[in-house]
This record gives C-alpha cells, structure tokens and sequence, in this order.
C-alpha cells in the first residue's frame, strides 16, 4: 500500500511544503518542494494528485536498469 503525506509550509520549513511517499512501510521519496517548482494547485486534490503520479513514477524508476 502506498501512502502519501503532505505537510504544509506552516508545518515545514517557511514557503515549503513537504511530501513523504511511503510504500510497504518503507519510506521511498522524500521532498521538500519550494512552490516557486510546482504547478499553480487551486484544490488540494489536485498536489495529491500530482505526488501520486511522483510516486509511480518513481515505484518505475526503482525498476529499471539505470
């Protein structure tokens, strides 16, 4: 199962947010995402949505041969 974290600048560090991508337990992305780098969101679905595909993304890069 994978699960996806989302902590707002508040939380984190002052203007960033912070997204931790978990799968099985085991942690395999982290990021601390400046919003200067990311899409303008209107709904917090839609960052959701964008770590998810981060994380496929990412589950696929894990297996190829790089």
């Amino acid at each position: 199962m994978t699960q996806i974290t989302i902590s707002d600048p508040t939380e984190v560090q002052a203007g960033y947010w912070s997204a931790e991508i978990v799968e099985d337990g085991d942690l395999i992305a982290e990021a601390h995402l400046s919003p200067d780098t990311l899409p303008d969101f209107d709904d917090p679905r839609e960052f959701r949505e964008f770590l998810e595909a981060m994380a496929e993304g990412v589950g696929a890069a894990e297996h190829m041969d790089l």
